[in-house]
Parts: structure tokens; sequence; C-alpha cells
């Protein structure tokens, strides 16, 4: 059961890997990775929360 406040998704093991091997090399946790990757993709919505 996640933290009040959070989400928890399944995703492929391959996926996961792949997620945890550049969060390593960013320096980042993969919650923070994601949070970046679609940063870059889409702009942030207005007050910086993401939509």
């Amino acid at each position: 059961m996640p933290k009040k406040g959070y989400k928890s998704i399944t995703v492929p093991e391959a996926l996961h890997s792949r997620l945890m091997e550049i969060a390593d090399k960013t320096h980042r946790s993969i919650p923070k990775l994601i949070e970046h990757m679609l940063e870059e993709v889409y702009s942030k919505p207005e007050g910086g929360a993401i939509a």
C-alpha cells in the first residue's frame, strides 16, 4: 500500500531495469527520473504541479 498522497504503478521488469540504470547514472530516484522525463517532454502547468 503506497503512502498517503502517492500511487503505485506496475511496469515490466525490463522497463524497471532500464529506469534503474538511467536513475543511477543521473543520480536520481526512479520517481524523480520519471518526473524529470515528463518535464522534458511536457511543459510544466501553472503552479509547478504535474497534472
